[in-house]
């Protein structure tokens, strides 16, 4: 491993634990196991080397959300390309904790360098913007041949976004705190929310004839 990726990786873990404002250069450096000097030459400030670890974190997220086209001409391709596509919205925020809050806390409080970064990313891809132009257009495409009913496409992306990201910052306390519900298995606790945020959306977004709740 390079000595620039031993402090980017060295850069997630501080960031991850301390946020952006409470890291230090001097800690990242002293992780990587590489001296101060050698960090500034490689990342000249702090707010670059945020930057970098949040380009590294999107690239990765944004290489989960490709979809096969030819999935998605009939109904029930569009229906199973929702269903995947949530799978991986849930499972990709949950799969490396240090990235998602790093995620999390640039969405709560660095929002505008978060959106040029993706806005960086799908430039340089030349795909779609990062993974919500692919899933509006698989509900437009639903929503014209009567798969979905006639919902907002871009509400109905918060909504699921939202579901995801709760989770990965607090169900399991919700669960804990507000229901008293011991989480025991987490990996048993995360499939039935996995379970319970898809079926509450397709019963919302599907027509009657699609499995829907109707028009």
């Amino acid at each position: 491993m390079t000595s620039k990726s031993k402090i980017l990786n060295a850069a997630i873990e501080v960031f991850a634990e301390k946020g952006k404002h409470g890291a230090t250069m001097d800690e990242i450096g002293g992780r990587a196991g590489i001296n101060k000097a050698m960090v500034y030459y490689y990342y000249t400030s702090k707010d670059m080397l945020y930057h970098e670890a949040l380009m590294d974190i999107i690239k990765e997220q944004s290489g989960r959300f490709a979809t096969d086209p030819r999935s998605e001409q009939n109904p029930g391709g569009q229906i199973a390309t929702i269903e995947r596509l949530i799978r991986k919205f849930f499972y990709g925020f949950n799969q490396d904790q240090n990235k998602s809050k790093i995620l999390f806390e640039s969405l709560i409080n660095y929002p505008n360098d978060l959106h040029k970064v993706i806005k960086k990313v799908t430039a340089e891809s030349e795909g779609p913007e990062f993974f919500a132009e692919e899933f509006l257009g698989v509900l437009k495409k639903g929503i014209k041949n009567k798969t979905f009913r006639n919902i907002n496409p871009e509400h109905t992306l918060i909504s699921i976004l939202g579901m995801s990201i709760i989770y990965n910052l607090m169900g399991k306390s919700i669960a804990e705190t507000f229901l008293s519900m011991p989480v025991g298995d987490e990996k048993a606790f995360i499939s039935k929310r996995e379970k319970s945020i898809t079926d509450l959306v397709l019963y919302g977004i599907c027509t009657q004839d699609a499995g829907g709740k109707g028009q």
